[in-house]
C-alpha cells in the first residue's frame, strides 16, 4: 500500500477518534452540570458562585452526584455498618436507615486507610465510619451512620445555623468547615466538641466570605477562606 494513502487513512482514524472523544465529554460535562446550574460546564469564572463538592474522595472512598441526582457511593468502610461498599450504591434510607431529608451536601475525611463520611441534609448532620476522623470520637456512639447532635444542638449545626442556610459544607481529615449564605465561616476540629466562628481578633467576626476550604496533613489543619469583592 501506498505510504501516503496509509497515512491518511491512519490521519483519518485518529480524527474520528478525538471526535468521538470529544462528543464524550461534551455529553457528559453537560449532563454533570444538570446537578447544579453553577457546576461543571456552566461554572464560569466566579469562584463565588461555583458549586463546589459535586464529587469527593478520601483514601480508597468516593462520593458523587451525578446528574441523575441520586447520590452515589463506594469505598471501603463506608457502608452503613463500616464495611466496604465494592459497587457504587445510593446514598439512601435503604442503604443507611438513619437518613432523613433531603440530602444537601456531603464531604469524607481519612486518615491513612480509615475514612468516616459526613452528610448535611434538610434535617441535620450524619457520620458514619470510623469514630475520631473527622469530628471527635466523644460525638458519635459507633461506626454505624448515625445522626449527630454537637454540643447541645439537635440538627449538629452550630447554633442559629439551619442546614439550609449552609452554603458550603469542606470536609478533611480532622476538621469541617462550614460557609454560611450570610458569609460567615464556622469550623469543628477533632480534638474539640463544639463549633467555632472564624474571628479576625477578639469581637472581630470574619465576615463577607463566599468561600472557605479545609486542608489537613500529617501535622495540621489549615482553613482557606475568599472574601468577597
Amino acid at each position: 500500500m501506498n505510504h501516503s494513502n496509509q497515512f491518511r487513512k491512519n490521519s483519518l482514524s485518529h480524527f474520528r477518534t478525538l471526535i468521538i472523544l470529544f462528543l464524550f465529554l461534551v455529553n457528559n460535562t453537560i449532563g454533570f452540570s444538570q446537578c447544579n446550574p453553577f457546576s461543571g460546564a456552566n461554572s464560569g469564572k466566579e469562584p463565588c458562585i461555583i458549586e463546589y463538592d459535586n464529587m469527593v474522595s478520601s483514601f480508597h472512598q468516593s462520593i458523587v452526584r451525578p446528574s441523575t441526582g441520586n447520590i452515589r457511593i463506594w469505598g471501603g468502610f463506608i457502608s452503613n455498618t463500616a464495611t466496604s461498599v465494592l459497587s457504587p450504591q445510593d446514598l439512601t434510607v435503604a442503604n443507611y436507615p438513619a437518613l432523613t431529608g433531603t440530602i444537601l451536601k456531603f464531604g469524607l475525611g481519612s486518615k491513612s486507610t480509615q475514612p468516616q463520611m459526613i452528610v448535611l441534609t434538610t434535617t441535620g448532620l450524619f457520620a458514619g465510619s470510623t469514630e475520631g476522623i473527622v469530628l471527635n470520637a466523644a460525638i458519635t456512639t459507633s461506626t454505624t451512620f448515625q445522626k449527630l447532635t454537637i454540643n447541645g444542638q439537635a440538627n449538629g449545626l452550630p447554633a442559629g445555623v439551619a442546614p439550609t442556610d449552609v452554603k458550603m459544607m469542606s470536609v478533611t481529615g480532622g476538621a469541617i468547615a462550614i460557609t454560611t449564605n450570610a458569609g460567615r465561616v464556622f469550623t469543628i476540629v477533632s480534638t474539640e466538641t463544639i463549633w467555632r466562628p472564624i474571628i479576625i481578633s477578639a469581637g472581630d467576626t470574619l465576615s463577607n466570605i463566599c468561600v472557605c476550604r479545609a486542608s489537613s496533613s500529617l501535622t495540621n489543619t489549615s482553613f482557606f477562606a475568599l472574601r468577597n469583592r
